[in-house]
């Protein structure tokens, strides 16, 4: 194991880290960039890797080219350093010692200690909230895993869910993507990558892009930057406790992580004016739609106008804006449609208008002015009374973002009014237009309803809510973070400390991960382990869990193809017709009622090399005679195995 860890350090340094120095280097030669920063570096290794490596999965499969191709490109990478080293254009050697000497500088010393301190902070809660037994995470992230089980058979990955082979799996996967790319570098588990380094790796992003948001001008106090980022992790507003289960969610925090680090290069090219920071933001943003498509919103509408402003006011040139316009369409429109989109019109939810002032029908603001309103809070519904007098309407779409984001609402406030602002020079117009960004999607939320899968308009709260949350204390930290940002802190300490006592300790009992509904007992997992040893990865398996409501755990834990699994109406994952063709021949078979001239045909037309069957949802048939041995029968569950003919037989 500690072998595979190594080549996992490798895999970070040769994939995300060698490309981002090249990059930067080459970039600092052009004077396309000033100094860097280890966001900046983040920016450029995560905007080259996911999107070459997403472009060679595309290539390489219809190719039939197998993964390990893609391993030899860091060699590039390598040959042109030493070829820069021995020409003596490059010193990397010279170059990490003054780095190293820097740190004897008190302020360097100093960042880099916060800096640390935020890891630690973000190990600290892996450590603490993160780790179960595989088999109890929740049901929708076990369905996520799965999903880069079978990207490793091919990209976008195969249908694993109901039997459909001749259709890929349409699905949010960029971070799956890269789960299976590692797995099958180092040999680390798709289960042990997935549930015991993604969440701490998407955390460190979200620091390394809250980090680089705050020093995106010019370096501000590096205390006051941990404390606002401690703080921003922890409290997540009142009725926030469906955001921090959402928070621990492996997509959102990776999601998130590509926004926040997009927002940095957008704040970055409006502070120095370099095109390259724009376009980067570009392509690390437009990751989002691969992982999270809801996450892009704030940035679908920031990224055009301020490319338009950017012209409008000479920064750029009308060639450049071009550029920056076709490279988000393509990078946008390909990953939506390349990889992600569900062709299935049964799988297109819409937007539809749905506020009334009684809530009638916004079941999902109805249920969030609930959840907030078990903390007491007396001054929204005073507010809410005061507009329905004056305005005839409760105006709950515009009070309600702001009281579940309310103590960020007060540090934005106390950002404009109470803050240094001559001294620290205007926010700027790309900030209000990211904020108003994050607004839009706080809006979609309280206004509209999906048509079908309607709790998924939660989404719409929870990344203009951590935009929002993430803007606002980049703003307090413009105004407070200078040399003596002792101000800045007793604020937020003070802020810290009423929402602490008021509700947010209690609800950071929610970072604990939740647990499966459905307890996978022993007998089951050893059942998995017999289907992934005596199969193989590109086999089907049947099995009755279907017959449970959103159990999707079977193909993340036998590492097989399910010929049905449950269906959830309104997924944009799942196609309906699929389902409910092969649902009424599954339960005529865990029921027993097909004849041997059924069964036979059955599994013929559905090739099932494993058959597993729970007796408390129907033992299904016996299959001996029908070329299947019974490898396990037990009071839980029966298992049958398909048998090799040989070429012989």
């Amino acid at each position: 194991m500690v072998f595979k860890l190594v080549l996992l350090g490798f895999y970070l340094v040769l994939f995300l880290g060698l490309p981002a120095l090249v990059l930067q280097r080459g970039f600092k030669a052009k004077g396309w960039i000033q100094n860097g920063s280890i966001a900046q570096l983040t920016l450029f290794g995560l905007g080259f890797h996911l999107p070459s490596l997403i472009l060679y999965r595309l290539a390489a499969t219809p190719l039939g080219l197998p993964v390990w191709p893609y391993f030899v490109l860091p060699l590039g990478f390598l040959v042109w350093a030493f070829l820069e080293t021995k020409a003596g254009h490059w010193a990397p050697k010279a170059e990490l010692k003054a780095w190293g000497l820097s740190l004897l500088n008190a302020q360097t010393f100093k960042r880099a200690l916060f800096f640390g301190l935020g890891l630690v902070m973000i190990i600290a809660a892996v450590k603490t909230y993160s780790f179960q037994p595989i088999e109890d995470y929740y049901q929708d992230e076990h369905q996520r895993m799965s999903i880069a089980h079978f990207i490793k058979l091919a990209y976008p990955p195969p249908e694993f869910h109901v039997y459909a082979p001749d259709k890929s799996y349409r699905y949010y996967n960029f971070s799956e993507l890269l789960v299976a790319t590692i797995s099958q570098f180092t040999g680390i588990s798709v289960a042990n990558l997935y549930f015991r380094f993604l969440l701490g790796f998407n955390w460190t992003l979200i620091w390394i892009g809250f980090w680089g948001m705050s020093h995106a001008k010019k370096n501000h106090s590096p205390g006051l930057t941990f404390l606002l980022f401690a703080f921003f992790f922890f409290i997540q507003g009142a009725g926030g406790q469906q955001k921090i289960w959402h928070f621990n969610f492996h997509q959102n925090s990776f999601a998130l992580a590509c926004v926040l680090l997009s927002f940095f290069g957008l704040l970055r090219f409006y502070h120095h004016r370099q095109f390259n920071d724009y376009l980067w933001a570009i392509a690390v943003g437009s990751l989002a739609i691969g992982t999270k498509l809801v996450a892009f919103v704030p940035l679908a509408v920031a990224i055009p106008w301020i490319g338009l402003g950017a012209f409008l006011k000479g920064w750029i040139s009308f060639r450049r804006f071009l550029v920056a316009g076709i490279l988000a369409a393509c990078l946008s429109g390909g990953w939506y449609f390349g990889v992600v989109r569900n062709y299935s019109p049964e799988a297109q939810p819409k937007l539809a208008y749905e506020y009334e002032p009684s809530l009638k029908n916004h079941w999902m603001l109805r249920e969030s002015i609930r959840k907030m309103n078990l903390v007491p809070n007396q001054l929204f519904n005073y507010l809410v009374q005061a507009s329905v007098h004056r305005f005839g309407d409760p105006l709950y779409w515009f009070w309600t973002p702001v009281f579940l984001n309310l103590e960020y609402v007060i540090l934005l406030l106390a950002a404009v009014f109470l803050g240094r602002q001559k001294r620290a020079g205007p926010l700027g117009a790309v900030f209000w237009v990211l904020v108003l960004g994050c607004v839009a999607s706080l809006e979609i939320f309280s206004l509209f309803m999906f048509d079908k899968s309607g709790g998924s308009l939660a989404y719409f709260l929870f990344f203009g809510s951590w935009g929002f949350c993430a803007l606002a204390a980049y703003a307090f930290l413009q105004r407070f973070g200078g040399e003596d940002s002792r101000l800045g802190m007793g604020l937020v300490l003070i802020l810290a400390f009423l929402s602490l006592n008021h509700y947010a300790l209690t609800d950071s009992q929610n970072f604990q991960p939740l647990t499966n509904h459905w307890h996978h007992s022993t007998l089951e997992m050893q059942a998995f382990n017999t289907i992934k040893h005596q199969t193989n990865p590109q086999d089907w398996a049947l099995h009755n869990y279907y017959r449970t409501n959103q159990i999707w755990s079977f193909a993340s834990l036998a590492e097989r193809r399910a010929i049905i699994t449950s269906y959830y109406p309104g997924a944009v994952n799942q196609d309906p017709l699929y389902y409910g063709t092969i649902r009424p021949q599954a339960d005529r078979f865990f029921n027993d009622q097909m004849s041997k001239e059924e069964l036979a045909s059955f599994l013929k037309h559905y090739p099932a090399k494993a058959v597993m069957a729970l007796r408390k949802m129907g033992s299904g048939p016996d299959l001996s005679g029908l070329g299947f041995k019974k490898v396990m029968e037990n009071n839980e569950l029966v298992l049958w195995i398909k048998e090799e003919i040989s070429p012989e037989g």
